[in-house]
């Protein structure tokens, strides 16, 4: 009984992460444009997932996401493109969120993450957001 309860606990309770574009602990944006932001933001799930769907998302920023679904353990990932308008030139960030209870979701997260982070800096060199 006491396993059955910590396993129930750990099925329940599943996981969920953030990554946000950083550089030596800064956050950072990239002068790029919406077009380019879309392309790596879709990319970056379809490289990781070939055989799903990956679907638009709107809110709370623009995105895709990719939804993995046995029927027993269901683990969502979203690639978000947020543009930055605060500071010239403009650009875009990335979160990659995630959550759900596959027990690969996390490494999946981070390869996707991965994924981002390889094509934004084979396009153009970051910039540290400044704080408000």
């Amino acid at each position: 009984m006491k396993y059955l309860t910590i396993l129930m606990t750990i099925l329940i309770t599943g996981c969920s992460g953030v990554q946000v574009s950083t550089q030596d602990g800064k956050e950072v944006y990239y002068p790029i444009t919406e077009a380019q932001a879309k392309e790596i933001a879709g990319r970056s799930l379809s490289d990781v997932f070939p055989d799903l769907p990956v679907t638009a998302v709107e809110f709370p920023n623009p995105g895709y996401q990719v939804e993995l679904d046995n029927g027993l353990d269901r683990h969502l990932f979203i690639s978000y493109y947020i543009h930055q308008d605060k500071q010239e030139p403009q650009g875009y960030y990335f979160k990659v969120w995630h959550d759900g209870s596959y027990g690969s979701g996390p490494s999946k997260a981070k390869r996707v993450f991965k994924n981002v982070d390889s094509k934004v800096n084979n396009l153009a060199t970051p910039i540290a957001l400044i704080a408000d």
